[in-house]
C-alpha cells in the first residue's frame, strides 16, 4: 500500500473532475480567456425624467344659503314645555278587560284588554300565563299549535286550561 489518500468515487464523476482539472490547467496556461457562462452586463439607458401635467382647475364653490332674507321663519320666541302627567295608583300595563268578554273560547290575536297567554307545553299540556309571572315574558303564542288569549282566568279554566305553577 502507498502513502497516499485513496479515495473510492464514481467513475462517471471521476471523469468531470478530471474534465474540469484539465480546463483550468490549460486556462492558466493559454492566452485567451475561457468562456463563462456568465451573460454580458447589459446597458440600459438612464430613465426618462418623469412628465407631469398640471391639475385640472375647477370654479370655487357656490355658497348657498337656507332661506332667502326675505322669505325666512321668524324665530320662536317662547320654549314649549311638556307639562307632566302625575301617576296614578291604577296604572297596569294592560287596559282592564272589558265586561262581557270578545273571545270565550280563546283568540288566536290578542284583543285589547286581554293579556292572558294559553300556551301548549311539549308535554302537550294547556297552561295559561297571567302578566307579572315568572316565563310570562318569554312565552310565545302560537296559534298554528293551537294556543289562545283570554281576557279572564275563568275563560281559561273553562275551556281546559290550567293555571302556570311559575
Amino acid at each position: 500500500m502507498s502513502s497516499e489518500l485513496q479515495i473510492r468515487m464514481p467513475r462517471r464523476l471521476a471523469l468531470t473532475l478530471l474534465a474540469v482539472i484539465a480546463l483550468v490547467a490549460v486556462a492558466a496556461c493559454s492566452a485567451t480567456p475561457v468562456p463563462t457562462a456568465t451573460p454580458a452586463a447589459t446597458v440600459t439607458p438612464p430613465p426618462k425624467a418623469p412628465t407631469y401635467t398640471p391639475a385640472p382647475t375647477y370654479p370655487p364653490a357656490p355658497t348657498y344659503t337656507p332661506y332667502p332674507t326675505a322669505t325666512r321663519p321668524p324665530a320662536p320666541t317662547a320654549v314649549p314645555t311638556r307639562t307632566p302627567v302625575p301617576p296614578t295608583a291604577t296604572t297596569t300595563p294592560y287596559p282592564t278587560p272589558p265586561p262581557g268578554s270578545a273571545c270565550p273560547q280563546g283568540c288566536p290575536v290578542p284583543p285589547a284588554g286581554c293579556a292572558i297567554k294559553g300556551n301548549i307545553s311539549e308535554k302537550l299540556e294547556k297552561i295559561y300565563h297571567l302578566p307579572g309571572q315568572m316565563v310570562y315574558q318569554q312565552t310565545i303564542i302560537d296559534p298554528a299549535k293551537g294556543e289562545r288569549w283570554f281576557c279572564t282566568e275563568a275563560e281559561a279554566q273553562a275551556n281546559g286550561w290550567r293555571k302556570s305553577q311559575q
